[in-house]
């Protein structure tokens, strides 16, 4: 016998651009890394820079938490061997974004961030800006003309 053990009421416009008419549920992966299963959503299914709502299952409560910070991630995959987040996405044909996240007192906390914008420049056709968190701090590389 199935028992409801919680609801999650989901607002259609919150989710589905107009085109779209059916969600796509996974309920297969532990996103935190902490031995239970979670669930997660794609918003806007078939886009390049699809995201997911979350909810992680919080054994505690027995009952899963949406996690809003994850929200915002765009194509996250998980490495459950690093404990890592990590996340590709670009803008048009110009802007290719690169972050590595990691989970800390239930929070989502950027490791390292690579952006990559390429240019009309002959001189100077890309650039890159680079940032990584070292010893609780954001170290920038600054600016590079490749």
């Amino acid at each position: 016998m199935d028992k409801t053990i919680q609801k999650i009421k989901l607002k259609k416009e919150t989710f589905l651009s107009d085109w779209e008419t059916e969600y796509c549920l996974l309920v297969d992966e532990d996103i935190n890394f902490d031995g239970f299963d979670d669930i997660s959503l794609i918003n806007y299914k078939g886009a390049y820079n699809s995201s997911h709502t979350h909810w992680v299952y919080k054994k505690n409560l027995k009952k899963y938490k949406h996690i809003k910070s994850l929200d915002s991630i765009y194509n996250a995959g998980f490495d459950k061997n690093k404990k890592e987040i990590h996340s590709e996405w670009r803008i048009a044909l110009q802007v290719f974004h690169s972050e590595t996240y990691f989970w800390k007192n239930d929070q989502i906390i950027l490791k390292e961030q690579t952006v990559r914008y390429s240019t009309p420049d002959s001189i100077n056709p890309e650039v890159v800006y680079h940032r990584k968190l070292i010893n609780g701090k954001y170290v920038e590389s600054g600016v590079k003309y490749y």
